[in-house]
Parts: C-alpha cells; sequence; structure tokens
C-alpha cells in the first residue's frame, strides 16, 4: 500500500523576484544558504528556471492580464481556489477579502475541497487572544478560506503540538506564556516540517514580508530574510518524503526603492516527489488544482 502523500505550502506574502542591484534588493544582500543551496544562487528575476526530477522553480504570473498592481485578497484568493479572481470581480483588491472574494472562496478552495475529501490539514499559525479581540476581526484570505473547511485556527492551547509562530522564535508569545521557550528560526522550521508531517496538507501563511515591504527599511528586510532563510533550511533538511511548495501573491519585499507592491513575476519553488506536476505552471491560479489532483 502506498504511503499518504503529504504538502507542505509555505506561502510567502509579497515576494516577488527582483533585481541584482544590492542596492534595492535585500535578497541580495543577506545570507540565503537556502536559495543558494537549492537554486544555484540569491533569489532574483536572473535565476534561469529548473526543471528536475524532484524540483521546480519558475517565475510565475501575478497580475493575471489585470492592469495595475496586484494585491494581497485577489491573489490569495487566485492561489486558493484556482479562479481568476482579479478578473471575475473586474480590478486587483486587498488587503482583506470582500463579499465578493469571500463568495469565489465558499464556493471552493484548497482547504475545504481537501476536507470535503477526507484529507487532514493544518494552518500552521498560531492565533493569540488578540488576534480574536480585535475590535472589527481582519481575516485574510488564507484565514477566511482555512475556516471555511470547517477547521479552526490554532490557539495557544496547540502551540507545542499543532502550530508556529509567525515570527519564527515565539518571543511575542511570552508576552503571555512567560514559560515558553524561544526558538531559532531553524528550530522552528525543524518543528514546522515535524508537525506537517502529520497532516496531508500543512500550510504557513507568512505575512511580514509583505509588511517589511511596505513599512521597514533595507536592513530590516535583510535581517527578516535572513531568518526566514533558516527556516526554510530547517525544512528542507528534514522533510522527509513531503514536497514542499514555496510561493506568493504579488510582488513588494524584493524592491526596498519603493513602498508599495510591484508588477514583478513571483516564485514557484516545488521540491519533492511531486515537484514534476509543477512544470507548467504559468500563473497563481494554475497551484490549487495540482494540488488537488495530488491529494484526490
Amino acid at each position: 500500500m502506498l504511503e499518504p502523500k503529504q504538502i507542505l505550502f509555505i506561502f510567502l506574502d509579497g515576494v516577488g523576484l527582483g533585481s541584482t542591484d544590492p542596492l534595492i534588493n535585500p535578497f541580495i544582500r543577506a545570507k540565503t544558504k537556502f536559495f543558494e543551496q537549492l537554486l544555484g544562487n540569491k533569489l532574483s528575476s536572473e535565476l534561469v528556471e529548473i526543471t528536475s526530477s524532484k524540483l521546480v522553480f519558475k517565475h510565475i504570473d501575478a497580475a493575471l492580464g489585470i492592469k495595475g498592481l496586484p494585491q494581497s485578497a485577489t491573489g490569495q484568493t487566485a492561489i486558493l481556489s484556482g479562479l481568476n479572481a482579479s478578473k471575475i470581480i473586474g480590478n486587483h483588491y486587498g488587503p482583506y477579502p470582500g463579499p465578493s472574494l469571500k463568495k469565489i472562496l465558499d464556493a471552493g478552495n484548497i482547504f475545504s475541497d481537501l476536507a470535503a475529501n477526507g484529507k487532514t490539514i493544518n494552518l500552521l499559525n498560531i492565533y493569540p487572544p488578540a488576534y480574536f479581540s480585535q475590535k472589527r476581526l481582519r481575516e485574510n484570505a488564507v484565514v477566511y478560506a482555512y475556516k471555511s473547511s470547517g477547521n479552526k485556527l490554532n490557539e495557544l492551547d496547540g502551540y507545542l503540538n499543532k502550530s508556529i509562530s509567525v515570527d519564527l522564535s515565539g518571543q511575542y508569545l511570552q508576552k503571555i506564556m512567560p514559560d515558553l521557550p524561544l526558538l531559532s528560526p531553524y528550530q522552528t522550521g525543524k518543528k514546522a516540517a515535524e508537525i506537517s508531517s502529520n497532516y496531508n496538507f500543512s500550510f504557513f501563511d507568512f505575512w511580514p514580508t509583505d509588511l517589511t515591504g511596505h513599512r521597514s527599511s533595507l536592513s530590516e528586510a535583510i535581517e527578516l530574510i535572513e531568518k526566514l532563510d533558516l527556516f526554510l533550511l530547517a525544512i528542507f533538511d528534514n522533510l522527509k518524503d513531503s514536497t514542499l511548495i514555496i510561493t506568493s501573491d504579488h510582488g513588494n519585499l524584493e524592491d526596498k526603492s519603493r513602498k508599495s507592491h510591484s508588477l514583478a513575476k513571483v516564485p514557484l519553488i516545488v521540491y519533492g516527489q511531486n515537484a514534476q506536476d509543477f512544470a507548467k505552471v504559468n500563473n497563481l491560479t494554475e497551484i490549487a488544482g495540482i494540488i488537488k489532483k495530488i491529494l484526490p
């Protein structure tokens, strides 16, 4: 009997493929052992696409034929639903999904479709009490889609065995859980790989990349990327038989000469036994359908 297939999806909000200018693109300045070891060089638009037995690296389109700068809500909805959300509503929209995008996600998305077919799924993020105490709870497309699958978000009681912290250390959680041990980004990545081995489909929503692209300095962006790279390196080192997918919804962090999103293509990195299934992906809408074929 074949072993159940497992996918770990790392979603990086706001990461495009930028230039090789170290004064603009923090991925060029940062220490990035994971990206360089896997792809052969720094992450940029100059990297040659790769298609091999266990690795696919593509430059994929996030604009989806619609004018204007791609936005998070429509980009994430396209990834999760497999539909061109920007075309359906007539424009790019974000950061949070409105009624039209929620309607698309309600009709079907990766989480709800896999759950309906009996697959085990887990959104790896931890959501502390402060998230739920907002006067107006703002759910991005990932959270909305996950909840539509009938699953509950991971709260503090699930931190040790079901979830990881988006700061890749758990430091901010110590304010409410003082005895919580701090983890390094590498330790957090190892934990993510271990947790994902218990589910058919695991998803991690890493949104600090977009926030840092909008608000922070080049040096702060470099610091974040180096933490992210160690996190991804640990996942790669501890992946076992799972297939790893990494992609984004639009560009932003790769160009620190601006504080807005970009028209850059975004990376699609797939490593593992099912990498070849993604060799012909050209845009955000083509990912969900392949995942559902791998996990029927």
